[in-house]
């Protein structure tokens, strides 16, 4: 029951985002990245179905609970594992979810899988409205994170050797806001 409610309302903060984004407002919510990723992984799971076949590596490095608009993040986390997830196939199917900081000033999400790739000429347009490689696709999803990551001060790429050569994307999140972690050190008295 309480996995199906945070479900009902991640999608609800889905549909209101999409409807506000002429008025969005941000909540800011201090939430552990790593805590994120998994939900992402789990929402993903639920709505595509726990294959066997396919692995998850995650990779993720210790860090503090950040403040940032944690549906808005969630919302493009799960378009990034769905798409990876989609563009797996075959008896080798592996997803990578990893979590690190580049610098003093930023955080890196990425999702990489061993997949169907994208070409060169589509990595140009590939957040673009409507656009889709799938037959089944209907091109808003990485519109939809390109745009949320934006808002948010972040930046999402991608990146690909090739068809047949999996793909990469990356959420880059700036610090600007302070994280507990920091927020604690500099409120005592001791502090270096």
């Amino acid at each position: 029951v309480t996995s199906l409610t945070d479900g009902i309302e991640h999608i609800c903060e889905l549909i209101k985002s999409q409807q506000g984004i002429a008025k969005r407002t941000s909540l800011l919510e201090y939430t552990s990245l790593a805590e994120r990723f998994d939900e992402a992984l789990m929402i993903t799971q639920k709505a595509q179905g726990d294959s066997s076949q396919l692995v998850v590596v995650k990779r993720y490095e210790e860090l503090p609970e950040i403040e940032i608009d944690k549906h808005r993040l969630l919302e493009i986390l799960v378009n990034l594992i769905q798409n990876a997830r989609q563009a797996t196939s075959g008896p080798s199917q592996e997803v990578v979810l990893e979590l690190r900081r580049i610098d003093e000033a930023r955080i890196e999400l990425s999702v990489a899988d061993n997949g169907c790739g994208i070409a060169k000429e589509d990595l140009v347009r590939i957040f673009s409205m409507g656009f889709t490689t799938r037959d089944d696709g209907h091109g808003f999803g990485l519109h939809t994170a390109a745009n949320a990551a934006r808002e948010m001060g972040a930046t999402l790429t991608a990146t690909s050797e090739g068809l047949g050569h999996g793909a990469r994307f990356r959420l880059l999140l700036p610090l600007t806001r302070t994280s507990r972690e920091t927020e604690a050190s500099a409120s005592h008295p001791l502090a270096a």
